[in-house]
């Protein structure tokens, strides 16, 4: 590769440079099956520029009128040289062979795109690859895991979603495809929704996130599925003993393909009896828990310049809980859809207009049955948007502005309770509606070599619209009033205002600081409505009485490469700001749904960080070390005395230890290591009798902490028959090696006589996920 690169150098100082610039499409695919190369660098001579291509394989660029050369390479690949004459072609394909030799040895030799010091700060990039770099739980790799694995994201166990730099899981915007996903887990947190066989890439931004984005306080995860393939059919089958999956990818037409999958699981056989004896659960308890879920993906390429695809997601958990000594029986049913349809449009005059359509929701359903007596909740929000955006690079800078407009539904609780089926409690359906528009902007500049910012600006109008009606209510909480709205009356209205700036600061060709401020806003909320770890979250829009949430992230750092960029290291401060924030009085929401407004608090929440990773993406032997030290704390007049107090998921200590060694081309392993601060909880302080009944008393909001949680997967993969036709490769992974019982909720046991007023209570621990192996097969042809 060196001497193809100096022969390289050598043709492009023998050119002759001309002062006019045209522009060209190169489109770069695999040579064997046809498959787009996202991520495709392009060298430009005239301009010593690189390029890199999109998730479409195409590569947009400005080059000499008078000729150009074109340096072409993609990691694993065989690089090539263009040489262009003066009458060549707008619109290129370049076909890139596939190395022969072993690719981790081609990346020691490699000069690799070095992401660390040019993405925008607080973003982590993901792709294909690296989903399968760390141990996969159960058999599957996760892109959820992965990313906890990274500084500022964390997963806890037994719970939703992403905790990203102490926001909470609602304040997370995450789309797939273009569609939102309100609830990106399956089995409370330790599977993602996302198929990883499916996954092109995965992109985070903790703070400085593009202008394209908004309605979310804390982050946003870009999820982009990979493109189908046209011209070949690929399958992939995985079976193992706790869950298995397929995908298949078919061409249609020269100019169209479909790309399908499936999962499922089967806990029942192996994992939920350990769970039943981790729980300390009687016999007469039986449970059930799984998912299912399906994606799909259609592409149709006309030409270069038009690209269509039509994404969809679908997906659903189940969860059972009986108990036959009392005639109990509990069942819940939760999940998402998503559909997207995109339209890219690449003009003859270098603008790319992308227009999408999609379509979310989300619901969750609670059914509880004891002899004569029935439960029944039900919450959920489904949201229609549309989207178009333009962008531009010229230059030295790069230009892009849009517009959206979303329209939500919102459920935000429906509650039947009966007797004897008769109707105790009938609690309509609580809807309400909103529309919010946004227009945005964004600058890219390059303002001298080392110097670089992105100054982008949004405007987010919103409105919440009727039918609804508003019960008002006293200084004692008595009912004042009633305010009712008709069919699409504007109940409040606001306008946001998000103006974001970045600048990035080259101290060296290795050494980059770079430093973020944004406002954001959020016009959704979502509180839980039940003291358990299940989803049984309501989500709400902005109100009279819970405005909108604004805050603002500002955020620098020092990125620093070693060694030829072998070594990754940074360092990393964030400082953040959460207002309107809202949770309920007494914890959760009683059975009245028409309560909410009188049982809601509002306050503040603030959080601030340090973050230090080193990571070694090169040779044999690869892994990342990072510890973050945060601190995640409230503030609500109306709870703990009006004085601050730690967040649920506020944990001051969190390390992560990631290796992955390459034995051979057909043997590789992987472990990874957690450790983080317990959680907080609210603690007893005394117990005393009011009659023979026993009351607690309690301390101050979450002053107390659970015994600190570590962990230990390992996993390893085994290629059985690689050719050019099919593979055969197994994988094997353990998770929680040590068996570490890590704290899932505690409970106080009662001992002694009620009626002698003799009495102890025993503090119990228990945990939930023990020692968990996992073994699959998997077959790609």
């Amino acid at each position: 590769m060196n001497q193809l690169f100096t022969i390289f150098l050598i043709i492009v100082s023998l050119q002759t440079f001309s002062q006019n610039a045209c522009r060209i499409r190169v489109e770069v695919f695999n040579s064997l099956n046809n498959a787009v190369l996202s991520g495709a660098q392009v060298y430009v001579a005239t301009q010593g520029v690189s390029y890199i291509s999109n998730n479409y394989g195409i590569v947009d660029c400005e080059i000499s009128c008078s000729g150009d050369s074109l340096f072409v390479s993609y990691l694993g690949f065989n690089d090539t040289v263009l040489i262009l004459n003066k009458n060549f072609k707008p619109d290129i394909s370049v076909a890139l062979k596939p190395n022969e030799f072993d690719i981790q040895k081609v990346t020691i030799t490699k000069q690799k795109i070095d992401d660390n010091l040019t993405n925008s700060i607080g973003e982590i990039t993901m792709q294909r690859a690296q989903l399968r770099s760390l141990p996969s739980f159960m058999g599957e790799p996760d892109v959820l895991r992965t990313l906890a694995a990274s500084g500022g994201v964390r997963q806890i166990e037994g719970m939703q979603g992403i905790f990203v730099r102490g926001g909470s899981q609602d304040q997370n915007l995450i789309v797939y495809d273009g569609a939102t996903i309100y609830n990106p887990s399956h089995l409370l947190g330790f599977f993602s929704v996302f198929n990883s066989d499916i996954i092109q890439s995965a992109t985070l931004f903790s703070s400085g996130a593009p202008a394209m984005y908004g309605g979310r306080l804390s982050s946003v995860l870009a999820i982009q599925s990979q493109p189908a393939i046209l011209d070949s059919i690929e399958t992939k089958i995985s079976v193992g003993v706790l869950s298995s999956r397929c995908m298949i990818n078919a061409p249609i037409s020269n100019k169209s393909a479909l790309r399908a999958s499936f999962r499922k699981t089967y806990l029942n056989l192996f994992v939920m009896p350990l769970v039943e004896k981790s729980l300390q659960l009687r016999e007469e308890v039986s449970t059930e828990f799984g998912f299912t879920d399906a994606t799909f993906r259609f592409d149709y390429k006309p030409n270069t310049q038009h690209i269509f695809y039509v994404s969809g997601y679908a997906g659903g958990d189940i969860f059972r809980l009986d108990n036959s000594q009392i005639s109990l029986q509990n069942k819940a049913n939760w999940g998402n859809i998503g559909v997207a349809v995109q339209w890219k449009y690449l003009s003859p005059k270098n603008w790319v207009h992308t227009t999408t359509a999609s379509f979310s929701k989300y619901n969750f359903d609670f059914a509880a049955q004891q002899s004569l007596y029935s439960l029944h909740i039900s919450t959920g929000v489904s949201k229609y948007a549309l989207q178009y955006i333009a962008k531009k690079r010229l230059d030295s800078h790069t230009f892009m502005y849009g517009l959206s407009s979303d329209f939500q539904t919102f459920n935000s609780g429906t509650v039947d309770v009966s007797i004897n089926n008769q109707a105790f409690i009938a609690s309509p359906a609580l809807l309400s509606q909103c529309a919010e528009q946004s227009m945005f902007i964004e600058h890219n500049w390059q303002i001298i070599p080392k110097l670089s910012s992105v100054i982008s600006f949004r405007v987010v109008p919103y409105f919440l619209l009727g039918p609804s009606s508003y019960v008002q209510y006293n200084e004692v909480g008595e009912i004042a009033d009633t305010l009712k709205f008709y069919t699409n009356q504007i109940i409040y209205s606001n306008v946001g205002i998000e103006p974001r700036i970045q600048l990035q600061y080259k101290l060296s060709t290795e050494s980059t600081v770079k430093l973020s401020c944004m406002r954001t806003t959020q016009h959704t909320h979502m509180v839980s409505m039940l003291s358990a770890a299940l989803p049984a979250d309501i989500w709400m829009p902005a109100g009279i009485y819970n405005p909108r949430m604004y805050g603002w992230i500002s955020s620098v750092g020092v990125y620093k490469n070693w060694n030829n960029n072998m070594f990754e290291t940074s360092l990393s401060l964030y400082y953040k700001t959460m207002n309107n924030i809202i949770e309920f009085k007494d914890g959760f929401i009683t059975l009245y749904a028409n309560s909410y407004n009188q049982k809601i608090t509002r306050g503040k929440g603030y959080a601030c960080g340090a973050e230090f990773a080193l990571s070694k993406q090169i040779g044999e032997f690869t892994g990342a070390i990072s510890y973050n030290f945060s601190r995640t704390l409230r503030k609500f007049k109306e709870l703990n005395s009006g004085y601050l107090y730690p967040a649920s998921y506020d944990k001051p200590h969190d390390v992560s230890v990631q290796i992955q060694y390459e034995l051979s081309k057909s043997l590789k392993f992987s472990g990874l290591w957690v450790y983080s601060s317990g959680k907080v909880y609210s603690e007893p302080v005394s117990k005393y009798f009011i009659g023979k009944n026993v009351v607690s008393e309690y301390g101050a909001l979450n002053s107390s902490r659970m015994s600190a949680y570590h962990r230990l997967d390992i996993g390893a993969e085994y290629v059985i028959i690689q050719n050019n036709k099919f593979e055969l490769a197994t994988q094997l992974s353990v998770y929680n090696v040590y068996n570490r019982n890590n704290v899932y909720y505690i409970y106080y046991e009662m001992q002694g006589n009620v009626e002698e007023f003799s009495l102890q209570f025993v503090k119990n621990y228990v945990g939930l996920f023990p020692i968990l192996p996992s073994v699959s097969v998997q077959l790609n042809f």
